[in-house]
């Protein structure tokens, strides 16, 4: 027959799991908000770096288009015996060369968009959550 002691301990001890639950669901909770905010701001950052871009691409693309002029002419003006479509030419294959190395250094950067600080929250949560089994 149980006594006074074992009876009053189960419910506190139910209390306290029941309590350690509650945490860990608001836990996860937090941390599911947390996610949401970093996606939020990770979304305004390349909305205004993607309308940055655009701008900076309007502006520079008559710069440019100024800068191959000049430079196939340059080419032309240095090289005489040089045809004015090799010049042309040269002056393309150095703007794709260019434009490659730019492509790619901009796909490298977007490839650490994403909330990170939220994923080893979660990692840590699991990681506690299954120790307490």
């Amino acid at each position: 027959m149980p006594d006074a002691a074992t009876a009053e301990a189960e419910p506190n001890l139910a209390r306290i799991v029941s309590s350690i639950a509650e945490d860990a669901m608001h836990l996860v909770q937090q941390q599911a908000a947390l996610v949401r905010a970093e996606i939020r701001q990770d979304l305004r950052t390349a909305r205004t770096a993607a309308i940055l871009f655009a701008a900076a691409l309007c502006v520079s693309s008559t710069g440019l288009c100024l800068l191959a002029f000049m430079g196939a002419y340059g080419l032309a003006g240095a090289f005489p015996d040089l045809p004015m479509w090799a010049c042309f030419g040269a002056v393309g294959c150095l703007f794709l060369a260019l434009s490659g190395i730019l492509a790619y250094v901009a796909k490298h950067k977007l490839e650490f968009i994403g909330p990170e600080k939220s994923k080893q929250a979660m990692k840590e949560t699991m990681q506690w959550l299954t120790s307490q089994k």
